[in-house]
């Protein structure tokens, strides 16, 4: 039997061809995964409709009502954008808080702290940092709709997002282009990582052993974060009760347990 004799360069000609196939695949698997790890930010962010004011002194994000009243409380929240039971927190309290600083019946200072920045995943510091960036533009309704996104999709958001979806989730919000910036470059670590830190050392200095998120001051004095009578799975709002009375407790057995500075 005669065998057919194949031209030499078949060979070449069918591996390069495979080559060019392969690279071929690559190339579409490569932007599959940029466009996958980017897609997180496909979503349309405004910011929100608020007529208090922001500003940050000394690491303090203050929100306050132009029209506040003289005997307005103040709640001083200690807060880390990677801790479940300050998301748990957010969600309880965001609808009556922003009313209650629309209205001028409180005044509100969030402190941002980092205590569950850990395995060098510096999600804590890294969404804390954009968050005080941003509310250091003075733009309130930004820095509110930030703070709720991020919270409010918290695994998403603070756990994953890295500096250049939130720079461009800043920019959504209409944030100086000069933040949105310092966001992308992540020059906002350097300069806004150290107040992080301070807040959580004057936490510390509060509630000592105890320290931990979320933790909660009325005029100075400790108010127990509680659960949901109605829903002990969830915690309560606890804003109506400070606006409509007194608060303040030792800072003893909380109702919620809070993520501690021990898991650093």
């Amino acid at each position: 039997m005669s065998q057919k004799i194949k031209a030499p360069n078949d060979k070449n000609r069918n591996f390069l061809w495979g080559i060019v196939a392969l690279v071929v695949i690559c190339v579409v698997f490569i932007g599959f995964m940029v466009f996958n790890g980017r897609k997180s930010t496909d979503v349309e962010l405004s910011a929100a409709d608020v007529s208090f004011s922001v500003a940050v002194e000394d690491g303090v994000v203050q929100l306050r009502s132009d029209d506040v009243a003289d005997d307005a409380p103040t709640a001083d929240v200690y807060e880390d954008y990677s801790c479940t039971h300050c998301a748990d927190l957010v969600e309880a309290d965001s609808e009556s808080m922003e009313g209650a600083l629309d209205a001028g019946e409180i005044n509100v200072n969030l402190h941002t702290v980092n205590f569950l920045d850990s395995n060098g995943n510096e999600s804590s510091s890294r969404t804390g940092a954009v968050a005080m960036a941003i509310a250091e533009t003075g733009d309130a309704g930004a820095f509110w709709a930030f703070h709720e996104k991020a919270f409010g999709d918290q695994a998403e958001v603070a756990r994953d997002w890295r500096f250049d979806e939130l720079a461009d989730a800043a920019e959504q919000l209409g944030v100086d282009s000069d933040v949105v910036d310092s966001i992308r470059d992540e020059s906002v670590m350097d300069q806004y990582k150290p107040n992080l830190q301070a807040n959580g050392d004057r936490l510390r200095e509060l509630m000592g052993d105890q320290a931990g998120t979320p933790a909660l001051y009325i005029d100075g004095e400790y108010l127990t974060v509680e659960r949901d009578p109605e829903d002990p799975s969830k915690l309560k709002d606890w804003v109506p009760d400070v606006i409509g009375g007194e608060a303040g407790d030792a800072p003893q057995e909380s109702a919620a347990e809070t993520e501690s500075s021990d898991s650093e």
